[in-house]
């Protein structure tokens, strides 16, 4: 088996921001505890694909935008 490591950055504090919206008002509109947003702001928890829909549709941007590759 071969494990792929990949660094992730997670933008969406900086989207939030853009939008003028609050993690409070994210969990309203997501259903997404804010435990949760701030665990998935600060790379402590990663969300699946389903929340990361979720999270991009609610913030009006692809999945991709959350999620940048560091290399």
């Amino acid at each position: 088996m071969v494990v792929i490591a990949i660094n992730l950055n997670c933008r969406l504090s900086e989207i939030r921001y853009e939008m003028r919206m609050t993690q409070s008002d994210l969990s309203n509109i997501t259903g997404i505890a804010i435990s949760l947003i701030s665990a998935y702001e600060n790379n402590k928890r990663y969300p699946n694909t389903y929340t990361l829909w979720n999270l991009a549709n609610a913030l009006n941007c692809k999945v991709d935008d959350i999620y940048e590759v560091i290399e």
